[in-house]
């Protein structure tokens, strides 16, 4: 056997004995989620009666220099950090002003978590909304919630080639 082809697998092993991970490009598919925490009511865990048995999806681009990106739809992405298999992505924080009001909600969104292999990911996601203006009262009645208020989700994902 060619003494360079032995260096393929010891490279392999190299990498994984490093805690280096590289979450592939691509879909990641949701499977488990848990509300930890829902402040606000948005009611993450009542059963979805729309007829919609499309999977929850997210799309992650490794970008190969230690971080990549997690593009959520809705024009909601956010830039994370790899530290090892480990990883954060800040808050990343919208500011949506309402129409006739003096009122702007801040919506911010944060993950955290860690990856299992380049494929499986476990982590928790943090929402909190707040507000600033004479009207954030009118506004929270409005959304029927109380602001500022928070939401936390555990879930796991998988990549789906």
């Amino acid at each position: 056997m060619r003494p360079h082809l032995l260096a393929i697998p010891a490279l392999a092993l190299i990498a994984t004995a490093c805690g280096k991970t590289s979450p592939a490009s691509g879909t990641w598919v949701l499977g488990s989620q848990e509300v930890v925490s829902d402040t606000c009511g948005f009611g993450f865990d009542e059963d979805d009666d729309s007829g919609d048995t499309e999977e929850d999806s997210f799309d992650l681009v490794d970008n190969e220099d230690g971080t990549f990106t997690i593009d959520m739809g809705e024009d909601t992405e956010l830039s994370c950090t790899l530290s090892g298999s480990s990883f954060t992505c800040p808050d990343t924080i919208e500011n949506i002003p309402a129409d006739g009001m003096d009122a702007t909600l801040d919506y911010a969104i944060g993950i955290a978590g860690d990856f299992s292999g380049n494929e499986a990911m476990d982590a928790t996601m943090t929402l909190t909304l707040s507000c600033e203006g004479a009207d954030c009262t009118t506004l929270g009645d409005a959304m029927e919630m109380t602001v500022p208020c928070g939401a936390e989700l555990s879930y796991s994902a998988e990549f789906s080639p």
